[in-house]
């Protein structure tokens, strides 16, 4: 029986004897690592979208596998035919494990005619061995609608509403000048102006008399219901050389407008209908579902032309119950502005060129429920012809969790060869990562006072999918207790992983003839191969206990054969 003891003691301990359970080496094969995207949902407002109008078009989508990946959404439109009418591309963007994007980008319905369209949208991406993969499909089904008209209050009654007013269907707008050479000029005024439908806003408009006598100016607006639009200064002014006058317009939006551009035409008339300036804005309304849960985007553009600067302002409203963690806005300017200098008047962005165009992007770390924000920025340009002003600037959002460091760096392995006190011994930590562009990184090993860690500190640039090993010289002190805790760290600027160590000392006096090849190691699997040996060892207790009972006569009592059988049980499913 005594024999049987031995065997079943050195079975249990062989692992922590054997070099290769203990070694630490990188044991996560690289082939191992891939990316998988699933796309989760695809969203827009409405399943209807007015003729001329735009609409936003959502996708949300993950990363399942264990590898970043750079993902590129795209929606196709086709129409009641199955013919591809147009393509909207997203933003690539790259995305860890574990990780969750939405992206949001507005569509225009451009000259597409009235009638049934499907929308079907879908991820192309990297796997992790250079082919292309595609995600799962989503498709919606939506319908164009008439809006009719040309703008200026004319049209019938709309369906369901009294609202008479109905957008301008020139998509995309032709080329719009502003004339010049009246009584007054104006000098700043918006381009663009977007509002949500029932919003009500007051936008300043600035003009000068350039004449060299005084000037009797009447200011007026055009091209939306007086109800719509009014100005501050209604009647006959009088401006004298040089003058430079403010004026408010108070813009209130009804609920039941319809969505799409409208053209408000601006006039300063002098002592002639001729004698008149000029100028242009575009009013975009957009409608918002109440149960809506995506950003909200509008855009408001302004000509400086004494300045010679183009000023823009964008703000971002969350209209869900939910707070979005991390938000990122992405500006497209005009290709004719893609040399201007871009001046950030608050929040600073940063400038980036992708695919030869020129974007601006903004990230807000947190966007509380109902909560609005906003950025704006100045160009050293302004374009006289308006059009690209409103057909080329686009925005796209994208909203995420921020990147936890855990989603791509794993410590795989962390092990120690046995520690004599007052002689160096080693702690090597083996980590992988899985993100796509090299990471920096700072290692360090934690060890309690009077141990000797070299080096200290270790700066890496850790390889995209690729392993990493470092090694640590530990020599405890000479009054080291008999077992202490070690922690390694890995940092970056955005965070921390780090993972925890037994060391135990060990002296010549009480070491067996083998006490080099000890050493601690903590991998996956080490526990529960200790249990299965545990359980063994129970097994084999009662086993050599039931043969000695079988000389003498006893026998196993029924709770005990049962008793037995569950350990049994236990050991194979441990095992298989």
């Amino acid at each position: 029986m005594k024999c049987g003891w031995a065997f079943l003691a050195l079975l249990l301990l062989a692992p922590i004897a054997n070099s290769d359970f203990a070694g630490s080496r990188a044991y996560f094969i690289n082939s191992e690592l891939y990316s998988t995207i699933v796309l989760n949902s695809f969203t827009m407002p409405s399943d209807q979208v007015t003729a001329g109008s735009s609409t936003d078009f959502s996708v949300t989508f993950e990363n399942t596998g264990t590898a970043s990946t750079t993902a590129t959404a795209r929606v196709y439109i086709f129409n009641a035919a199955s013919v591809l009418v147009d393509t909207v591309n997203y933003s690539a963007i790259s995305i860890v494990p574990n990780q969750q994007i939405t992206q949001q980008k507005a569509w225009s319905t451009g000259m597409l005619p009235v009638g049934a369209y499907t929308a079907r949208a879908n991820v192309t991406y990297d796997p992790g061995d250079g082919s292309t993969a595609v995600s799962n499909e989503l498709s919606l089904s939506f319908a164009i609608v008439g809006g009719g008209g040309t703008g200026g209050g004319g049209g019938g009654l709309q369906p369901d509403t009294e609202q008479k007013l109905k957008p301008i269907q020139f998509v995309p707008l032709p080329p719009l000048v502003p004339k010049m050479g009246g009584p007054v000029d104006f000098t700043k005024v918006p381009v663009l102006k977007e509002m949500i439908a029932g919003q009500s806003a007051v936008q300043n408009v600035e003009f000068e008399n350039r004449r060299a006598e005084a000037q009797v100016v009447k200011l007026s607006a055009a091209g939306v219901d007086a109800d719509w639009l009014r100005v501050s200064t209604p009647g006959e002014i009088t401006m004298m050389p040089g003058e430079k006058r403010k004026i408010d317009l108070a813009i209130s939006v009804p609920e039941n407008a319809m969505e799409g551009d409208y053209l408000v035409k601006l006039d300063a008339t002098g002592a002639s209908a001729q004698d008149v300036s000029t100028d242009f804005m575009i009013l975009r309304v957009k409608g918002v579902s109440p149960a809506r849960t995506q950003p909200i985007l509008l855009r408001t553009i302004e000509v400086d032309r004494i300045g010679k600067k183009t000023f823009v302002s964008i703000s971002v409203r969350n209209p869900s119950a939910k707070d979005m963690k991390r938000t990122l806005l992405f500006d497209t300017l005009p290709t004719e502005m893609d040399k201007d200098r871009v001046e950030f008047l608050d929040k600073p962005g940063e400038v980036l060129t992708l695919e030869g165009k020129k974007y601006l992007s903004w990230e807000f770390p947190e966007l509380l429920s109902h909560e609005q924000v906003g950025v704006s920025y100045a160009l050293s340009g302004v374009l006289t012809e308006y059009s690209p002003y409103v057909n080329d600037y686009n925005s796209e959002l994208v909203v995420t969790k921020k990147v936890d460091l855990s989603n791509v760096v794993q410590i795989m392995d962390l092990s120690a060869s046995a520690m004599k006190r007052g002689e160096a011994g080693q702690v090597v930590a083996t980590v992988l990562y899985m993100g796509e562009e090299p990471l920096p990184v700072t290692l360090t090993l934690e060890a309690p006072a009077g141990f000797i860690v070299d080096p200290s500190y270790l700066s890496v640039v850790l390889l995209p999918r690729n392993t990493f090993t470092a090694r640590f010289d530990v020599t405890p002190p000479e009054d080291a207790v008999e077992s202490q805790l070690v922690r390694f760290v890995l940092f970056t600027d955005d965070g921390q992983v780090s993972a925890r160590l037994p060391i135990v000392m060990t002296s010549e006096a009480a070491a067996p003839p083998a006490a080099s090849q000890l050493a601690i190691s903590v991998r996956p699997g080490d526990v529960a191969l200790a249990g299965v040996m545990a359980i063994m060892l129970i097994f084999g207790y009662l086993f050599l206990r039931r043969r000695g009972e079988g000389r003498g006569g006893a026998q196993f009592s029924e709770e005990r054969l049962e008793y037995a059988k569950s350990l049994r049980k236990l050991v194979k499913t441990e095992i298989d």
